[in-house]
C-alpha cells in the first residue's frame, strides 16, 4: 500500500499513530501508537510506522525498519535452520583512568557470522 499524508492523518485520528511536528523544518515523525501493538492493529501502514519521516507534502523524507515481532507473539519470521546466524557477545572490562581514579568500562562487541 502506498503511503500517502492522507492515509496517514486519517490513522492518526483512529489514534492508531502518533505524530510529532518538527518545531522548525517541514518534517513529521510517524509511531504507531499502544493501541495498535495490544490490540494487534497490525497492516501495511502500522508496520512501516515505527519512525517514519514525512515532509510537508507526504513525501517520505525517511524510512526505519519495518516492525519486527518477538517470538513469543507468534507473529515473527522464522529462518531456516540452513540460515541461521550466530550470535556471541564479547564482555570485555576494561579499567579507565578518570580525574586521577579508575573507573571499571564494561565494552560490548558484538560479532555475527
Amino acid at each position: 500500500m502506498e503511503i500517502s499524508l492522507e492515509i496517514l492523518n486519517k490513522y492518526y485520528e483512529q489514534g492508531l499513530l502518533y505524530k510529532q511536528v518538527h518545531p522548525i523544518l517541514p518534517l513529521t515523525i510517524w509511531n504507531y501508537t499502544e493501541k495498535v501493538q495490544y490490540e494487534s492493529l497490525w497492516d501495511d501502514i502500522t508496520l512501516q510506522c515505527r519512525g517514519l519521516v514525512t515532509d510537508d507534502e507526504g513525501d517520505v523524507f525517511a524510512r526505519p525498519f519495518k516492525k519486527f515481532f518477538n517470538m513469543e507473539e507468534g507473529k515473527h519470521t522464522p529462518t531456516s535452520e540452513l540460515c541461521v546466524s550466530v550470535l556471541f557477545i564479547v564482555l570485555i572490562n576494561i579499567s579507565v583512568e578518570n580525574f586521577k581514579r579508575k573507573i571499571p568500562r564494561t565494552f560490548i562487541f558484538v560479532l555475527i557470522y
